[in-house]
């Protein structure tokens, strides 16, 4: 058996042509684009709390051949979970689509925009030739109580 780590909670999944399709997403966790900031924020702070610890860190470094790249601990996500964007943001989703094939353990992985999430999906098929393509459903600004959302789209892959 394999075993396939999600970035985020699976919300729907389909089994289509040997290949699995998950939309994943969570609430209240900052999009990846937002991550590099938010761990530059996190090492700042806890560099000047304690600069003793820092110093003895920086040996634990990943280090970069860019000199402009933001030095990151070497703790995964797995380990210390998230950036979470606080509970002033309750509007915040992170989501993506991914396509896996489980024989070849190939997988193919898109990000939706900030602040938009996944919440259904199917295949469709369009056109004189009847192509197939994934049909994703996603809302933006989705908020949980009162429920509400700025705008929703269907995605075409």
């Amino acid at each position: 058996s394999k075993v396939f780590k999600l970035d985020y909670t699976p919300r729907r999944m389909l089994v289509h042509n040997k290949q699995v399709i998950i939309v994943e997403g969570d609430h209240n966790v900052s999009a990846p684009a937002r991550q590099a900031e938010q761990w530059a924020k996190l090492k700042e702070a806890h560099d000047s709390a304690y600069p003793e610890a820092a110093a003895a860190a920086s040996d634990e470094m990943e280090q970069s051949d860019d000199e402009d790249e933001i030095r990151q601990p070497k703790l995964c996500v797995e380990e210390v979970g998230r950036a979470k964007d606080g509970p002033g943001n309750q509007g915040a989703w992170a989501s993506l689509v991914r396509i896996l094939e489980p024989t070849s353990g190939r997988k193919s992985i898109t990000h939706f925009d900030e602040n938009e999430l996944g919440v259904s999906a199917c295949i469709v098929r369009l056109g004189p030739m009847e192509e197939e393509y994934l049909a994703v459903g996603t809302v933006t600004g989705l908020r949980l109580h009162p429920q509400s959302h700025t705008s929703a789209a269907v995605k075409l892959f």
